[in-house]
């Protein structure tokens, strides 16, 4: 990647003595639409961006900028770095596969296709298919009549959904169905009337191509539409050379030798990256890590004991589902996480079940729970029998404090979380709780194999 990047700098031209200063305020006015039209294309492929790549830029496209320059940079109001961030960030697959917008006559479409990693696949009656090499993108191209446009789209409707019903556009000459199933894949399909026929493009992508395909579907448009390019000698081009220069020329760092501090376990709550922990495990951290790599703190709680991170999204795009109903008295529970880590030095599983749906003093927002848990397992989640979400450790009773006052020993008395709380304080930061297909109870085996796969270590330093 950073050779490519030292390629690329080198083909652009010189920069111009009136462009501003990296760290200054992103200012649209004055952009092309040409310019406008690229970085729309750039926030759609990092997922920030959902509406047309049609170079109009408003409000939507605006606060989709602010939203990737606060999980870019940290910062409240987007600058010219992460302009030039967004355009860099899909350069290397740009080239690569060929990204263009091109113009399908017999549909009469414009759309964005991965022309150099573009592979014909098996075809239908209905369709002409085509998979991209580079990712699980695929598209089927077709003409067909009223009936057979209809089918297409109930076919989309009707299959196994993630969330409750397919989101659906009906017009008298545009439909559009598109639907996340249960298998995490994305279904799309988009259909035009051009006079008494239908053309029709379905879109199929795995989880982890979504906004891949989110980006194609928006870049859609009737008729020969223009070429989506930086254009050579804009204002966003000057952005990204300065950018690229800072890129090309790293400045060294010593290694980083201090020990964590403490750790802990949080588990990936969205296919963007985001993780829940406790607030506990990461307050006064310096820095944090991941699964060893970097972590940013979003929001703490101190009232709820929860924390969001941000980090890297997971390879696979497996995140954790939550229980659509709270926790049972005496169900069945399983605890994920990294206990004792110094001593242990791994993941570990353990079993239980709900012996109180309240915690101490009656707190209504805990559970209390047998399953053993150790210092670093806060932060874990609680699975009910299904695998889903019940629950996030937080705390063991104390039993030198409870022999001391009480004169007993006490013995697997532990706390969670409630999922319900959990969910609440996710969608309070404008996460989107998923929720966990109700399939029965699965093998504890596979339980812990999936829970496994989304589950992961922190470090605060």
């Amino acid at each position: 990647m950073r050779r490519f990047l030292l390629i690329l700098a080198l083909t652009f031209h010189a920069v111009s003595a009136t462009a501003q200063s990296l760290t200054a305020p992103f200012d649209p006015q004055g952009l092309s639409r040409t310019e406008n039209r690229i970085l729309q294309t750039a926030l759609a492929f990092a997922g920030a961006y959902n509406g047309l790549l049609d170079g109009a830029w408003g409000g939507r496209s605006l606060s989709a900028l602010s939203d990737y320059a606060r999980d870019n940079s940290g910062t409240a109001f987007p600058r010219n770095l992460d302009a030039a961030d967004a355009i860099i960030a899909i350069m290397a697959d740009w080239y690569d596969s060929g990204w263009e917008q091109q113009y399908w006559e017999v549909l009469e479409l414009s759309f964005l296709t991965p022309d150099k990693t573009m592979s014909a696949a098996s075809s239908t009656a209905l369709f002409v298919s085509f998979d991209h090499l580079s990712s699980s993108l695929a598209y089927s191209l077709g003409i067909s009549n009223p009936d057979d446009m209809r089918s297409i789209h109930s076919y989309v409707a009707t299959q196994r959904q993630f969330s409750a019903e397919a989101y659906s556009l009906r017009k008298p000459d545009s439909w559009v169905t598109s639907a996340r199933l249960s298998d995490g894949r994305t279904l799309y399909a988009r259909s035009e009337r051009m006079g008494s026929s239908w053309s029709n493009i379905l879109l199929s992508a795995a989880a982890q191509d979504k906004t891949t395909l989110m980006a194609v579907a928006a870049s859609i448009t009737r008729g020969n539409s223009p070429s989506i390019y930086l254009p050579e000698g804009s204002f966003l081009s000057d952005l990204v050379t300065l950018r690229l220069g800072e890129l090309a020329t790293p400045t060294a760092e010593p290694p980083d030798t201090k020990a964590a501090s403490s750790s802990g376990t949080g588990f990936y709550v969205s296919d963007a990256g985001h993780v829940l922990t406790n607030a506990h495990v990461v307050k006064g951290c310096a820095r944090i890590t991941f699964n060893g790599k970097a972590a940013e703190l979003l929001d703490a709680s101190e009232a709820f004991d929860l924390a969001i991170l941000r980090t890297d999204p997971h390879e696979t795009g497996m995140v954790a589902g939550f229980a659509t109903t709270p926790a049972r008295l005496n169900s069945d529970v399983t605890v994920v996480g990294y206990p004792l880590s110094s001593l242990l030095g791994g993941i570990n599983v353990t079993r239980g079940a709900v012996s109180s749906l309240k915690g101490v003093g009656g707190d209504a927002t805990r559970l209390q729970i047998t399953a053993p848990v150790q210092a670093g397992n806060s932060g874990g989640p609680v699975l009910a029998a299904n695998g889903a979400v019940v629950g996030v450790v937080v705390s063991k009773l104390d039993s030198n404090i409870v022999s001391a006052s009480f004169g007993d020993v006490p013995q697997n008395v532990n706390f969670a979380i409630r999922g319900e709380v959990a969910k609440l304080y996710l969608a309070a930061n404008s996460i989107q709780p998923v929720t966990a297909t109700d399939a029965g109870d699965v093998p504890p085996e596979v339980l812990a194999d999936t829970a496994v796969a989304y589950t992961g270590f922190i470090q605060c330093y």
